[in-house]
């Protein structure tokens, strides 16, 4: 049995600067049973649970996992870049928790799937990836 992974590409509008990612983390709190953040890289990276932006450790590259039910996907968000990647395993029915972390969160204008490579090609070549 294998397992099929998903991923999608949230377009935002403005650059994602620390207000904006905090807006985007409430509304994941707001809508998803847990938020957690692997702080750090390699031997030293924690990983913490997120229960309100005060507890957002800061660096460049941010990376999240959220919870629903039975399904869970990583976030990865890049401070002053437009774009936030997810990814995950695609359920065997019904909606994809990768799709649904972009698709309330505020200020993303477009989602891309992963397997999109001409699109995702022309943001590549826009700067904006």
């Amino acid at each position: 049995m294998s397992l099929e992974r998903a991923g999608y590409v949230g377009l935002f509008q403005e650059p994602l600067n620390r207000e904006r990612i905090e807006g985007i983390v409430c509304s994941w709190l707001d809508r998803f049973g847990a938020v957690e953040q692997t702080a750090g890289n390699g031997p030293q990276a924690l990983t913490l649970s997120v229960r309100g932006v005060s507890e957002i450790v800061w660096q460049r590259d941010l990376q999240f996992r959220i919870l629903s039910g039975g399904q869970f996907a990583w976030v990865y968000v890049t401070m002053d870049r437009r774009v936030v990647e997810t990814s995950g395993l695609a359920p065997k029915s019904g909606a994809s928790l990768c799709r649904d972390i972009l698709e309330g969160a505020p200020g993303c204008r477009e989602i891309i799937d992963e397997k999109n490579d001409a699109r995702l090609d022309q943001l590549e070549k826009l700067g904006l990836m």
